[in-house]
């Protein structure tokens, strides 16, 4: 059966050798799934490939949809999917795409551009190439504009046009898995799959895995948010702190030290992406240090956090108990909020303030 009588678009098919995979990851085809999911009398496929286009030594996928429920008569979605935490997430959808997906050597706002085909549909047929705006790829690709441009062709191919219909992998139905150490209950990484000991205790612990499900949950909203730069400086942000919470097995209390780990993380993304406002905000003048302003905002927060800022450096220091007044804590920073000041000690320095 051709691509035409199966999908009902009008799609020109060369010859083409396509590198199919067995299988997507389990996150992404659930998000197909969503999206995407036909019968027996209108099936769906896909083909994909994988790409590292932000060059982070992360690849990126970028999975082709085909079939009558995903396509239209200018063409069938092209999805990009990127890593994050311990799974993928859709970074965008490019609609009304045709085959061959390229991947260009130009580079907008530190992500490579791709070069699609388009025509069909009342579309002005041609290979278009689609820039990075900072958050995803364009989702229109027959609007031209600052991101949707005219192409010459050129870059590498990493899904070559179809053969046929029948060449895509076909999508598969969801099946009822029976119970496994990976469950709703469990850790947003495949406990099956863990081999670091802090990994292991967040898999013996229903607290610490759903503290993994929250963090997963947060981490990949926020990054849904954020621009290209602040995305690939928390990418970072992100290795850095499973660097730490992996520590927490050296720990004399490794729940401990999980607990807070995820505490403090997830504290710092809800307040650096927006999603938490200051209760109180309050400023001081200290002395030692007049040149420099000293603010902090205060959050309602489990634990209570502070974001205090020094100039022009900044930290999130959370709330522990004290015997006298307020006291947060950050690396290298302590700060003790008591009636009409705070006293602090920021790596060597030690200061007092009074708030203004």
């Amino acid at each position: 059966m051709t691509m035409k009588s199966k999908c009902a678009i009008a799609v020109t098919l060369l010859l083409a050798s396509v590198a199919v995979h067995a299988e997507l990851p389990a996150d992404v085809l659930r998000d197909l799934r969503k999206d995407y999911a036909g019968d027996e009398a209108m099936p769906t496929r896909y083909v994909e490939a994988s790409a590292d286009l932000n060059d982070d030594g992360k690849n990126e996928l970028l999975v082709h949809v085909v079939g009558p429920v995903a396509c239209g008569s200018g063409g069938c979605p092209t999805l990009v999917y990127t890593l994050l935490g311990s799974g993928y997430w859709r970074m965008g959808t490019i609609g009304l795409t045709n085959l061959p997906v390229r991947v260009s050597a130009t580079r907008t706002r530190g992500w490579r551009n791709l070069i699609v085909n388009v025509g069909g549909g009342g579309a002005e047929a041609g290979d278009v190439e689609l820039a990075f705006d900072g958050r995803g790829y364009p989702r229109n690709p027959t609007v031209r504009g600052k991101y949707v441009t005219a192409s010459s062709g050129g870059g590498d191919i990493v899904i070559a046009a179809l053969a046929s219909f029948d060449a895509a992998t076909a999508l598969p139905k969801e099946t009822v898995a029976a119970p496994s150490k990976r469950s709703g209950d469990g850790p947003s990484f495949a406990c099956a799959e863990a081999k670091l000991p802090a990994e292991k205790t967040v898999c013996a612990s229903s607290e610490l895995a759903a503290m993994d499900r929250k963090l997963n949950d947060t981490y990949g909203d926020a990054m849904r948010t954020w621009p290209a730069d602040e995305q690939t400086r928390q990418r970072a942000a992100q290795k850095q702190w499973l660097a730490q919470r992996n520590a927490c097995s050296k720990a004399d209390d490794a729940p401990l030290c999980l607990r807070d780990a995820y505490r403090r993380r997830q504290i710092e993304l809800q307040i650096q992406s927006g999603a938490l406002e200051a209760a109180r905000m309050k400023s001081y003048l200290c002395k030692g240090i007049e040149g420099e302003p000293f603010t902090a905002a205060f959050y309602i927060t489990d634990p209570p956090a502070a974001v205090l800022t020094r100039g022009d450096r900044q930290v999130i220091a959370l709330a522990t108990p004290s015997a006298d007044g307020t006291r947060y804590v950050a690396k290298g920073v302590e700060f003790w909020e008591q009636e009409g000041g705070a006293s602090v000690e920021w790596d060597t320095d030690k200061f007092v303030c009074i708030a203004k």
